[in-house]
Protein backbone atom coordinates (compact mmCIF):
# COMPACT_ATOMS: atom_id res chain seq x y z
CA UNK A 1 0.00 0.00 0.00
CA UNK A 2 0.97 3.42 -0.78
CA UNK A 3 0.89 4.74 2.75
CA UNK A 4 3.38 2.13 3.38
CA UNK A 5 6.10 4.27 2.33
CA UNK A 6 4.79 7.74 2.81
CA UNK A 7 6.93 8.34 6.01
CA UNK A 8 7.41 11.65 7.68
CA UNK A 9 10.98 12.54 6.61
CA UNK A 10 11.18 15.84 8.14
CA UNK A 11 13.96 16.23 10.81
CA UNK A 12 13.41 17.40 14.13
CA UNK A 13 14.59 21.19 15.16
CA UNK A 14 16.05 19.77 18.51
CA UNK A 15 18.77 16.84 17.34
CA UNK A 16 22.26 17.91 18.26
CA UNK A 17 25.47 17.06 16.40
CA UNK A 18 26.98 15.84 19.96
CA UNK A 19 25.53 11.94 20.42
CA UNK A 20 23.08 9.64 18.76
CA UNK A 21 19.25 11.11 19.54
CA UNK A 22 15.48 9.52 19.72
CA UNK A 23 12.57 11.65 19.26
CA UNK A 24 8.42 10.33 19.35
CA UNK A 25 5.81 11.88 17.37
CA UNK A 26 1.77 10.88 16.97
CA UNK A 27 -0.35 12.20 14.52
CA UNK A 28 -3.31 11.88 12.28
CA UNK A 29 -2.92 11.75 8.13
CA UNK A 30 -5.82 12.97 5.89
CA UNK A 31 -5.71 11.02 2.49
CA UNK A 32 -7.44 12.19 -0.55
CA UNK A 33 -7.63 9.73 -3.35
CA UNK A 34 -8.57 11.19 -6.70
CA UNK A 35 -10.18 11.49 -9.02
CA UNK A 36 -13.10 10.76 -6.98
CA UNK A 37 -11.88 12.46 -3.80
CA UNK A 38 -12.64 9.95 -1.28
CA UNK A 39 -11.33 10.14 1.94
CA UNK A 40 -9.56 8.35 4.26
CA UNK A 41 -7.74 9.27 7.72
CA UNK A 42 -5.00 7.09 9.51
CA UNK A 43 -3.01 7.69 12.31
CA UNK A 44 0.63 7.11 12.75
CA UNK A 45 3.41 6.62 15.34
CA UNK A 46 7.12 7.40 14.25
CA UNK A 47 10.26 6.62 16.48
CA UNK A 48 13.59 8.80 14.89
CA UNK A 49 17.03 7.82 15.48
CA UNK A 50 19.17 10.59 14.75
CA UNK A 51 23.04 10.18 14.12
CA UNK A 52 25.06 13.44 13.43
CA UNK A 53 28.54 11.53 13.20
CA UNK A 54 27.36 8.81 10.83
CA UNK A 55 25.19 11.12 8.74
CA UNK A 56 22.43 9.54 9.46
CA UNK A 57 18.67 9.16 10.58
CA UNK A 58 16.36 6.32 10.46
CA UNK A 59 12.68 6.55 10.62
CA UNK A 60 10.11 3.57 11.87
CA UNK A 61 6.95 4.39 11.20
CA UNK A 62 3.52 2.13 12.77
CA UNK A 63 0.56 3.53 11.17
CA UNK A 64 -3.20 2.04 10.85
CA UNK A 65 -5.98 3.07 8.60
CA UNK A 66 -9.87 2.71 9.77
CA UNK A 67 -10.61 -1.01 9.14
CA UNK A 68 -7.29 -2.32 8.02
CA UNK A 69 -4.18 -3.95 10.19
CA UNK A 70 -1.35 -2.15 11.78
CA UNK A 71 1.50 -1.59 9.33
CA UNK A 72 5.04 -0.68 9.70
CA UNK A 73 7.65 1.19 7.55
CA UNK A 74 11.49 1.32 8.07
CA UNK A 75 12.71 4.14 6.18
CA UNK A 76 16.51 5.24 6.03
CA UNK A 77 18.14 8.40 5.10
CA UNK A 78 21.72 9.47 4.67
CA UNK A 79 23.00 12.92 5.07
CA UNK A 80 25.05 14.53 2.77
CA UNK A 81 25.35 18.40 3.72
CA UNK A 82 22.07 20.02 2.34
CA UNK A 83 20.74 16.67 0.49
CA UNK A 84 19.80 13.19 1.54
CA UNK A 85 19.58 9.73 -0.21
CA UNK A 86 16.26 7.98 1.06
CA UNK A 87 15.71 3.60 1.34
CA UNK A 88 14.25 1.50 2.82
CA UNK A 89 17.38 -0.59 3.45
CA UNK A 90 19.96 0.46 5.78
CA UNK A 91 23.25 -0.41 3.55
CA UNK A 92 21.57 2.00 0.41
CA UNK A 93 22.62 -0.49 -1.56
CA UNK A 94 19.49 -2.76 -2.67
CA UNK A 95 16.20 -0.74 -2.09
CA UNK A 96 13.58 -3.21 -1.93
CA UNK A 97 10.06 0.03 -3.04
CA UNK A 98 11.41 2.71 -1.54
CA UNK A 99 13.97 5.29 -2.83
CA UNK A 100 14.58 9.05 -3.53
CA UNK A 101 16.36 12.02 -2.89
CA UNK A 102 16.04 15.25 -1.07
CA UNK A 103 16.84 18.42 -0.08
CA UNK A 104 17.08 20.44 3.87
CA UNK A 105 16.95 23.97 4.35
CA UNK A 106 18.15 25.54 7.82
CA UNK A 107 20.84 24.83 10.02
CA UNK A 108 22.59 21.80 9.92
CA UNK A 109 20.72 19.28 12.39
CA UNK A 110 18.31 21.87 12.96
CA UNK A 111 15.95 21.74 9.71
CA UNK A 112 13.26 23.46 9.40
CA UNK A 113 11.87 22.48 5.87
CA UNK A 114 12.58 19.12 3.84
CA UNK A 115 11.60 18.82 0.28
CA UNK A 116 11.98 15.70 -1.37
CA UNK A 117 11.17 13.15 -4.32
CA UNK A 118 11.02 9.76 -4.49
CA UNK A 119 9.90 6.21 -6.33
CA UNK A 120 7.68 3.49 -4.61
CA UNK A 121 7.42 0.60 -6.53
CA UNK A 122 5.46 -2.26 -5.33
CA UNK A 123 3.36 -5.71 -7.16
CA UNK A 124 0.64 -3.13 -7.04
CA UNK A 125 2.22 -0.66 -9.96
CA UNK A 126 5.00 2.46 -9.04
CA UNK A 127 4.30 5.70 -7.84
CA UNK A 128 6.56 8.73 -7.42
CA UNK A 129 6.03 10.48 -4.20
CA UNK A 130 6.39 14.89 -4.27
CA UNK A 131 6.93 15.26 -0.50
CA UNK A 132 7.18 19.09 1.43
CA UNK A 133 7.79 18.73 5.11
CA UNK A 134 7.65 22.30 7.79
CA UNK A 135 9.22 21.41 11.04
CA UNK A 136 7.76 23.55 14.27
CA UNK A 137 9.14 23.69 17.64
CA UNK A 138 6.65 20.78 18.59
CA UNK A 139 5.28 19.15 15.19
CA UNK A 140 5.81 18.30 11.62
CA UNK A 141 3.48 19.21 9.22
CA UNK A 142 3.69 17.07 5.61
CA UNK A 143 2.28 17.41 2.28
CA UNK A 144 2.65 14.85 -0.47
CA UNK A 145 1.25 14.31 -3.59
CA UNK A 146 1.34 10.81 -5.00
CA UNK A 147 1.28 9.94 -8.47
CA UNK A 148 0.99 6.82 -10.71
CA UNK A 149 3.59 5.56 -13.32
CA UNK A 150 2.04 7.64 -16.19
CA UNK A 151 2.55 10.57 -13.99
CA UNK A 152 -1.10 10.85 -13.53
CA UNK A 153 -2.57 12.46 -9.99
CA UNK A 154 -3.63 9.55 -7.22
CA UNK A 155 -3.44 10.79 -3.99
CA UNK A 156 -3.34 14.06 -1.86
CA UNK A 157 -1.40 12.93 1.58
CA UNK A 158 -1.79 15.50 4.51
CA UNK A 159 -0.21 14.63 7.59
CA UNK A 160 0.58 16.39 11.26
CA UNK A 161 2.77 14.59 13.75
CA UNK A 162 2.88 15.96 17.17
CA UNK A 163 6.58 15.59 19.06
CA UNK A 164 5.53 13.12 21.98
CA UNK A 165 7.93 11.43 24.97
CA UNK A 166 8.91 7.62 24.60
CA UNK A 167 5.25 6.51 26.72
CA UNK A 168 2.55 8.39 24.64
CA UNK A 169 4.44 6.77 21.58
CA UNK A 170 4.23 3.25 22.98
CA UNK A 171 0.56 4.14 24.25
CA UNK A 172 -0.32 4.70 21.02
CA UNK A 173 1.68 1.61 19.40
CA UNK A 174 -0.29 -0.23 21.75
CA UNK A 175 -3.75 1.61 21.10
CA UNK A 176 -3.27 0.70 17.16
CA UNK A 177 -1.70 -2.70 17.47
CA UNK A 178 1.40 -2.37 16.09
CA UNK A 179 4.37 -4.53 17.47
CA UNK A 180 6.15 -2.90 20.24
CA UNK A 181 9.84 -3.56 20.08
Amino acid sequence: MIKQALIMFALSTTATQAAVSTEYFVGTADLTFLPGGQKATERGAIVRTIDAEKGLLTEVMCGKGAGRPAFVSPVYMQVAGDSLTISDTPDFKEDRILKGTGKLTGPAWAWTFLSFDMSYATAQGSYRIVDVNFVTGSQIIARKQIYDAAGVPVELYDETMDKVDEAAYRAALADMGCPTN
